[in-house]
């Protein structure tokens, strides 16, 4: 299977084969990806440029993003 995950993005480098697209994994994951260059977009779906979540520097895991990914897993993974 081939990584669906635009070119010059962490995502783009990981394995990402066994995750079904569409599941709460796959969506953390898109919002966590970062451009790995200056030169290119930042990924639509992430919150890891500043101003789509927080004013915090881009690909930085602030307080606010790191309470994003505790409210996430304990909304889509602890029951």
């Amino acid at each position: 299977m081939i990584n669906l995950f635009e070119a010059n993005t962490t995502a783009s480098k990981i394995d990402v084969n066994s995750i079904d697209e569409g599941s709460p994994l796959h969506s953390l994951i898109e919002k966590l990806n970062c451009s790995t260059s200056y030169n290119v977009g930042d990924p639509e779906e992430s919150i890891m440029s500043s101003g789509k979540f927080c004013d915090c520097d881009d690909a930085f895991l602030c307080e606010h993003r790191l309470q994003f990914i505790v409210d996430f897993i304990k909304k889509n993974f602890i029951k």
